[in-house]
């Protein structure tokens, strides 16, 4: 949503988006291992969060871990989705002063 309040055509925001999500799929670990990838690279990609939520996800089925262990994990998420409603809200509150 937050690619659609952006860009005017919705060529540009499917384009966009992605853009944005192929990014995420190629610097997560799901293709190449955090470990190989160089140290900074590393450390961006740890906080992706495609990377946050397979290892939510990971820990989980794999590992039938509890919520204790992964807590930051979920903390960190619950930060994403509040970052991105603040940028969906000051989004749309522009795009309506536009649109009037």
């Amino acid at each position: 949503m937050i690619v659609g309040y952006i860009f005017n055509t919705e060529e540009t925001a499917i384009l966009t988006s992605t853009f944005l999500a192929t990014g995420f799929l190629l610097f997560s670990d799901v293709i190449l291992p955090l470990e190989s990838m160089s140290p900074l690279l590393g450390w961006l990609a740890h906080y992706n969060p495609f990377v946050v939520t397979s290892t939510v996800l990971r820990k989980t089925l794999v590992l039938n871990a509890t919520i204790g262990t992964f807590w930051q994990d979920i903390v960190t998420l619950i930060i994403y989705c509040v970052i991105a409603i603040g940028i969906m809200v000051v989004a749309h509150n522009n795009m309506k002063k536009h649109t009037i």
